[in-house]
Formats: structure tokens, C-alpha cells, sequence
């Protein structure tokens, strides 16, 4: 399909063409009007130059109409242009305030076995990790590598319940963060997505590993993490260790690509 331009082109070659003709024709015309023998000679030849007039004369509205329909479309390409620019800029002004607001209830995060400054905030994400793994003995350092998702959730959901104070905002702000970026549609989202993970450390990632797997009030959690690839680059079994088949407990495209634009990988 021609493009925007290129029919622009044509439409100029054309209204040059039949402006030529129509110089010619009035050049023919005033000459043969100054001989009269010439003009009775040729009267049937003006006849015919009479209808050719018409025939340009409705060229010429074409043309018309079809410069018009380009300049519509150039038109309705630059407003569609500026509403997808005014609403990348609210959603990014969303956005960040949002990533702003994320970093302060981080920084509220404690470790409930420590009144040092020093473990609140970020820090605390990693004392969080070790008391679930432990869970006075009990954690989810004791399931064995085969064992089921329900034996896992029944540890998770008991630990959550005394830590939802604590670690709750911070899952359920995240979570909103992530409806809002897959809200957008923008074509580019994931970039976004990108940055949200980006400002995760291994810890929390960790918690949030485990959060969106057994979170059962929140089911889309765990879709959005798999849509944004959220563990891609992030090698699970290191670190703290989760075990590889808890990894098959999510869908491959959590560790994909992710969204792609324009066919690639962002």
C-alpha cells in the first residue's frame, strides 16, 4: 500500500500534468481565436478541445478531493500521534509516582527479630527470606525437593499470616504497579515492567517468588509475573536456593522473553 508520502507525490505529478494541459489548450485556444479561417477550419477539432476542458476540469476536482483525503489522513496520523504522547506521559507520571511510593513502603519493611535500624528497609527483605526458610525449624528449608505445591502453600500461608503487617503493602503496591503497566497496552510496556524487576533485589525477588506462586486472593499475580517475565536472568537456584522443580511450578514464559516489541526481546 502507497504510502502517506508517496501519494502526496503522485497528487503533485498529477496537478502538474494537468496544468500543463491546460496551458496548452488556452495557448491553442488564443491563437486559433485570432484566425478566424483557422478557427471555422478547425471547429470540430475546438469541440472536441471543449470536452477535454470538462474532462480536466473534473481531473481537477479529483485531484482536489484526493489532496484533501491525504491532508485528513496526515491529520489524523499526527492527532493519533499526540494522544498516544498524552497518555504514555500520564501513564508515565503514574507509574513513577508509583515506583517512588514502592521505594517508601520498602523502607517501612522490618525484621521483626531486630530493633537495629541497620535490618529495616531493604536490608530486611534478606532476614525475611532466612526466618521463611527456617520458620522456627519448620520452613520451607524442610520440604523436600519432590514434594507438592500444598505442602509448600500451607507453609507460606501460615508464615504470610504473621508477617502480612509487615510485608503485605509491599506485595499488594507491586501488584498494582503490574496491573497498571498491562492496563496500558502500550506496545513498549514491558521496558516498564523491566524497570520494576530491575529494582528488586535477589531477596525479594525470592519473597515475591514464593508470594505470586501462593497467593490465592490475588491469582493475577501470578499471571503477571509470568506475562513480564519477571525471573527472566534471575538464576533461582542460586543464592538462596530455590529448588529447580519449584521453578516448573510457573509457566516458562516467567524466565521468557517476555512482552515483545516489534519481535524482539526488550
Amino acid at each position: 500500500m502507497p504510502t502517506e508520502d508517496e501519494l502526496s507525490r503522485r497528487a503533485s505529478r498529477s496537478a502538474m500534468v494537468i496544468a500543463t494541459v491546460v496551458v496548452v489548450l488556452v495557448v491553442v485556444t488564443a491563437v486559433a481565436s485570432r484566425e478566424p479561417p483557422l478557427s471555422g477550419a478547425y471547429g470540430d477539432t475546438f469541440g472536441v478541445l471543449t470536452a477535454l476542458f470538462s474532462g480536466v476540469a473534473l481531473s481537477g476536482l479529483w485531484l482536489t478531493i484526493r489532496l484533501q483525503k491525504i491532508e485528513l489522513a496526515a491529520t489524523r496520523a499526527e492527532l493519533r500521534a499526540q494522544a498516544e504522547a498524552v497518555s504514555r506521559q500520564g501513564f508515565e507520571n503514574t507509574f513513577f509516582a508509583a515506583m517512588d511510593l514502592l521505594q517508601r513502603v520498602e523502607s517501612e519493611v522490618r525484621n521483626p527479630g531486630s530493633v537495629d535500624p541497620a535490618q529495616q528497609g531493604r536490608h530486611a527483605f534478606f532476614h525475611l527470606v532466612h526466618h521463611l526458610n527456617g520458620y522456627d525449624n519448620g520452613g520451607l528449608s524442610k520440604v523436600r525437593e519432590g514434594d507438592s505445591p500444598d505442602s509448600v502453600r500451607r507453609i507460606y500461608s501460615s508464615w504470610f499470616i504473621n508477617s502480612a503487617y509487615n510485608i503485605g503493602p509491599y506485595f499488594d503496591l507491586l501488584l498494582q504497579i503490574l496491573r497498571l503497566i498491562d492496563r496500558s497496552r502500550l506496545a513498549d510496556r514491558q521496558i516498564y515492567a523491566n524497570l520494576l524487576k530491575a529494582a528488586a533485589s535477589p531477596a525479594q525477588k525470592h519473597l515475591i517468588f514464593y508470594h505470586g506462586l501462593l497467593c490465592e486472593s490475588s491469582p493475577d499475580f501470578k499471571t503477571l509475573l509470568e506475562r513480564f517475565a519477571f525471573f527472566r536472568d534471575f538464576d533461582m537456584t542460586q543464592v538462596f536456593a530455590i529448588p529447580q522443580s519449584r521453578n516448573l511450578w510457573y509457566g516458562a514464559e516467567a524466565t521468557g522473553p517476555g512482552v515483545m516489541v516489534d519481535g524482539r526481546a526488550v
